[in-house]
């Protein structure tokens, strides 16, 4: 019993045989593996559930060696979010707000530099088109994105420290992510920033459906994925959301 449940961790552990590009240049080797996470997720995806305590965890202070701001993105700052990242769809950031979604941003000399969102309520998924059931207490993270030129500057670490410490002080019990098990160097970052894997969803594709089942690590239950998002979650999201403003 007990080999079989170390068995069942070490598979949860991304091996990085197959990966999505990080953006590194790549040998021959590295572009077999991009390859094959492609042709694999086309029909097969994987997301790592991956978990920080905030409630009585010494969260440490980081940070960046480049002068920044944190904030939250208000609606009237939109444009500049969007000449962040000019891929970003304008109705969909406003949706997001207007759902009680979050987006903390790093502010440097009038430009936002880096972001990521945040929600406490049901969030969709789209890599597995299903909702995750974000629960009570936990906060989740996602589509953290920074401007390659400030990569490596310490503002990730910094503005996920600040967030973390602000998330505790509002009285969020724990920060969670979703990762894809190709992502490999997301993983690591995550990893590196204290996040420990508690588990996977898995998802194979099929024409207008899916299959979909979790292998939690021992002890662990992972929060359900779901076809619709609840009313009243979202309800909570934006009580939430309106109790910090």
């Amino acid at each position: 019993m007990a080999e079989s449940k170390l068995a069942r961790t070490a598979r949860i552990r991304p091996s990085g045989r197959l990966r999505f590009s990080d953006g590194a240049r790549s040998g021959t080797k590295g572009l077999l593996r991009v390859a094959g996470a492609k042709v694999l997720t086309t029909f097969y995806r994987r997301m790592l559930f991956m978990s920080y305590p905030l409630d009585g965890a010494e969260i440490p202070v980081y940070n960046a060696n480049v002068s920044v701001q944190f904030d939250q993105l208000k609606p009237d700052e939109l444009d500049s979010y969007l000449r962040f990242r000019p891929d970003s769809d304008r109705r969909e950031m406003a949706q997001r707000l207007s759902a009680g979604h979050r987006c903390f941003v790093c502010w440097h000399e009038g430009e936002i530099v880096e972001a990521c969102w945040s929600a406490t309520s049901d969030i969709y998924v789209g890599y597995v088109r299903r909702y995750l059931r974000v629960p009570d207490g936990d906060v989740y993270s996602f589509d953290s994105y920074a401007d390659p030129r400030f990569r490596g500057r310490g503002v990730y670490m910094a503005r996920n420290s600040y967030q973390a410490r602000l998330n505790r002080a509002e009285g969020l019990k724990r920060s969670i992510a979703l990762v894809a098990y190709e992502n490999y160097a997301a993983w690591l970052i995550l990893s590196r920033s204290g996040l420990k894997t508690l588990g996977a969803y898995h998802y194979v594709r099929l024409p207008g459906s899916g299959i979909y089942w979790n292998t939690p690590a021992p002890g662990q239950v992972l929060p359900p994925l779901t076809a619709k998002s609840s009313a009243a979650a979202a309800q909570r999201g934006r009580v939430f959301q309106a109790r910090q403003a």
